[in-house]
């Protein structure tokens, strides 16, 4: 009988109540097959608990398992939702720190990428859920990335060839822990005692995405990560794909890279768009709780895991 390796959960929305996720279901099963990943799901993530997978001692249960299990070697999520910041209250971080693996999500799976990986001082990974980021979305981009991660041992920054060009917004060199995730979820945490920026005390690199926002609630959320007591230690910020995000009516309309001209201009550092990040495109996996170095001069971006 062979070894299961990953466990997928469902640490917030259900997986149930869209037509569509059946078959992006299916999709994902198969290409994990194809690639001779095995896997399982646990316990509640094909549950339904009004718009949750379960209550927040089950979604906790199914993550800790999932932790504690020695027969697993990574876990998925199968798709965000809103409220993954129910089980930050119960889950034991200490627990975890001890049967490190890991964990892949986005979209809201980017409140417990943040926290788990501060708090229990072990590497998330933002860019990859079961979903939408394998059942919709992948293509030979993403096979190659995970067969390079899961085979390997390795990360890949590969260029997609079908997202637009990387463009510098303002240039600069700088270093720190990799931050970050979808927009919205990251601010749900600053305030709180999990916020990640208090929570490091220490030099960063933001990396933010959305969908469906207002630029000017975009706009209003980046100020708001500006006027944070921490901001002073970050280093540089890549903005990702901002799906579905515009502003009406039409004459109001900006760019993300203007938006974000104008709310760091006074800045001082690196500040970068690469779109394989985020909803709707194919993610590069980024290490959440590791150091980087961003460096954007002469119209050439790199971005380095250290």
């Amino acid at each position: 009988m062979q070894e299961t390796k990953i466990r997928i959960i469902s640490p917030s929305a259900n997986i149930l109540d869209e037509p569509e996720l059946n078959k992006l279901i299916s999709n994902s099963e198969a290409f994990l097959k194809k690639n001779n990943l095995l896997f399982n799901y646990s316990l509640f993530s094909k549950k339904k608990n009004k718009f949750l997978s379960g209550t927040k001692e089950e979604r906790a249960q199914d993550l800790i398992d999932a932790f504690k299990d020695k027969n697993i070697s990574s876990i998925i999520s199968t798709q965000g939702g809103n409220n993954s910041n129910d089980l930050l209250e119960i889950l034991d971080y200490n627990l975890i720190s001890k049967n490190a693996k890991p964990l892949f999500g986005l979209s809201d799976i980017t409140v417990l990428l943040n926290v788990i990986a501060l708090k229990s001082n072990i590497i998330t990974y933002h860019g990859l859920d079961l979903l939408w980021g394998i059942g919709k979305n992948a293509t030979d981009y993403t096979q190659n990335l995970l067969n390079t991660f899961f085979k390997e041992n390795k990360l890949k920054i590969i260029k997609n060839p079908s997202t637009p060009e990387w463009e510098i917004i303002k240039e600069g060199e700088g270093e720190g822990i990799l931050l970050g995730g979808c927009l919205p979820s990251f601010c749900l945490l600053l305030g709180t005692k999990y916020d990640p920026l208090e929570l490091l005390n220490a030099p960063f690199l933001l990396i933010l995405e959305d969908i469906g926002e207002n630029k000017s609630i975009i706009k209003s959320k980046l100020t708001q990560l500006k006027q944070h007591n921490k901001f002073n230690l970050c280093k540089g910020i890549i903005l990702g794909n901002f799906a579905f995000c515009n502003q009406n009516p039409q004459e109001n309309e900006i760019s993300i890279e203007d938006l974000a001209k104008e709310v760091f201009l006074d800045i001082n550092i690196p500040v970068v768009r690469i779109q394989e990040i985020g909803h709707c495109v194919e993610n590069i996996i980024i290490p959440i709780g590791k150091k980087g170095k961003l460096s954007c001069n002469k119209n050439k971006i790199k971005l380095d895991f250290l």
